[in-house]
């Protein structure tokens, strides 16, 4: 899918324009495509052609080697077929999720503050007076909380993950969104809003237009942008602010005592009725807790994986146990030790359940890794989400994890493991998904080391028209367009085997 080029440009037009370039009439057209007559081609000039006539001819001119189609034309003509074949709204909401896979760019954009004084701020400098962007300086404030209507622009966005990475459990922040059915907008939000998502102390819920379209504070574009704030310092002081933005580079600041409670008590209705954007999971406090909440989810139930490298549930129990009292027995206190000890039969079980599920279940597993990730996993034996109390995983078992993925794509017809083509590799986000149909989408950050004491969480956005979306997009555009053919899994794999092979021969 390509996004560069207007999505407003008619299949037919693109067709002109080549035809026009290379002064070529419908009939010499025809004749260079091995048509017997040029009806097909008026037809689609007239715009009176249906989809599967679009669909051969739009084939038929991308694999024509004498018409030698620049890049260019092939983009804005496959644009121009996805456009007539999923029309306007689906074509913008695979956009917008194209977009949320790709790797950001990372661009600075200051909000400015117009001040009730007339001086200006910028919102950042603003938070950095209570919150300095020093993680090991001095936080004067002891809680602050956050009341945000919409206002996802992507800087304000990573002003708050700054502010939730900064100040942990001192910071809360709730957030409404306003969903009026438009997939490609519900997208862009929460492609704007990943910074934060992984946090627990930040809550995203959505109202539908339908139930706020008349408030006053959803006037004009119905999507009203304002942060209320809340801050205790330690002197016990309360400081509240509004904070109404009219674009992502300028708003109005104005500092009043009572504010907060205007906008808490504004907002209540809203919140009672409102529908969490991320799934409620339950707090785990232990690892026992972590694999039961993972078993449960995955329980013979359709997924959709996009991880760079090795899956925990693709590996034996004794392979994955072993690896984890071995690391308890080398550096891990006594303390740790007898706690994962305590819980290892418990986690055996729980384990050997994952495993056995994706090895016997009759639903499909669609996974999308990288082979840079697994030839990289094959060399060091450590995962990009490796569990801190688990040491690298040796030649022999290695060795083993392959072998199994190896026979599970051979003999498996519910495992399905695909290849990112190597152009994608490095322009698609460091990001690790799971879609469990029927229940949601889970992201998990990438290299989590799975540490509770370091704020380890997973975030399970539920938002149906998303999670639908992503399910479409990914079976439709990620696999056909993004990945390589079946035999280059196998071949990968083999290939490794062989050079883990070589390595335990070269030891023995």
């Amino acid at each position: 899918m390509e996004t560069r080029y207007p999505a407003n440009e008619k299949f037919q037009d693109c067709l002109q324009r080549i035809m026009e370039t290379r002064s070529l009439s419908s009939a010499q057209l025809a004749v260079i495509l091995g048509h017997k007559s040029k009806t097909t081609l008026l037809r689609i000039l007239q715009g009176t052609a249906g989809l599967r006539a679009l669909g051969n001819v739009y084939k038929e001119l991308c694999s024509c080697e004498e018409l030698q189609l620049t890049e260019q034309e092939a983009e804005r003509l496959r644009t121009a077929y996805d456009m007539e074949l999923w029309g306007a709204d689906t074509y913008r909401a695979r956009t917008e999720m194209l977009r949320l896979l790709r790797k950001p760019d990372n661009r600075s954009v200051a909000t400015n503050l117009l001040c009730s004084d007339g001086s200006e701020i910028a919102l950042e400098t603003f938070f950095s007076r209570f919150v300095p962007p020093e993680t090991d300086g001095e936080i004067p404030v002891t809680r602050m909380d956050i009341l945000m209507l919409s206002g996802c622009y992507p800087s304000v966005m990573l002003t708050m993950a700054g502010l939730l990475h900064r100040m942990e459990q001192r910071l809360h922040i709730r957030q409404l969104f306003m969903l009026n059915g438009d997939t490609a907008r519900i997208t862009r939000m929460i492609r704007n809003i990943l910074p934060t998502l992984g946090y627990h102390t930040y809550e995203a819920y959505s109202v539908s237009q339908s139930d706020i379209i008349t408030d006053p504070a959803y006037s004009g574009t119905g999507t009203g942008k304002a942060i209320a704030v809340r801050a205790e310092t330690e002197a016990g002081e309360i400081r509240e602010f509004q904070i109404l933005l009219k674009s992502e580079t300028e708003g109005v600041l104005l500092e009043a005592p009572g504010i907060w409670n205007h906008w808490h008590q504004f907002t209540a209705m809203y919140f009672q009725s409102a529908a969490p954007m991320k799934a409620t999971i339950p707090e785990i406090r232990d690892y026992v807790s972590l694999l039961e909440y993972y078993a449960d989810t995955e329980r013979n139930r359709e997924m959709l994986i996009y991880k760079a490298d090795v899956c925990f549930y693709n590996i034996h129990t004794e392979i994955l146990l072993h690896a984890v009292s071995d690391a308890l027995q080398e550096n891990a206190s006594k303390e740790m030790e007898a706690y994962i000890g305590q819980m290892l039969p418990k986690l055996r079980s729980i384990q050997e359940k994952r495993f056995q599920n994706i090895v016997n279940k009759r639903q499909h597993t669609h996974w999308i890794a990288s082979s840079a990730a697994l030839y990289r996993f094959a060399r060091t034996g450590i995962q990009d989400d490796h569990f801190f109390a688990m040491r690298p995983f040796t030649l022999e078992e290695r060795h083993r994890i392959f072998r199994h993925l190896l026979e599970q794509v051979q003999n498996n017809p519910y495992f399905h493991l695909y290849l990112m083509r190597e152009e994608d590799e490095d322009s698609f986000v460091n990001l690790e998904a799971t879609l469990f149909v029927g229940q949601g989408l889970q992201l998990t950050s990438y290299h989590t080391d799975y540490c509770l004491e370091n704020g380890w969480t997973e975030t399970m956005l539920s938002e149906e028209a998303f999670c639908s979306l992503y399910r479409e997009f990914y079976m439709e555009e990620l696999l056909p367009h993004h990945t390589l053919p079946a035999e280059n899994t196998t071949a990968l794999l083999e290939d490794i085997l062989r050079i883990l092979r070589e390595e335990i021969d070269k030891k023995a």
